[in-house]
């Protein structure tokens, strides 16, 4: 359980700093990043659990292939969906590779 709060934690703080080091470019900069770049991208199999802030209660878990950033983003939207953070948390758990 500490694990999966710890990675939880550490994922996010890589995904707030990730957004805050972000710059706008241009659309058609992105596709060629994401086609040149495409075979060096590293996902990992992660597993998500949603919670009730309220009752600690277990709402959805995923699991699926993400890279650290794309796991971090998809948390968000599935807390997002509950109603943000007042409402749900997120545990992320690795494990393994893809």
């Amino acid at each position: 359980m500490k694990k999966d709060l710890f990675l939880a934690a550490a994922l996010f703080l890589l995904g707030a700093s990730t957004m805050v080091a972000s710059t706008v470019v241009p659309a058609t900069t992105i596709e060629k990043s994401v086609e040149e770049h495409n075979d060096d991208v590293e996902r990992s199999v992660y597993r998500i659990r949603i919670y009730d802030n309220h009752t600690g209660e277990l709402i959805q878990t995923e699991v699926g292939c993400f890279t650290g950033e794309e796991v971090v983003q998809f948390a968000e939207d599935l807390i997002a969906g509950y109603g943000g953070y007042d409402e749900a948390y997120a545990l992320v758990a690795l494990l393994g590779d893809c």
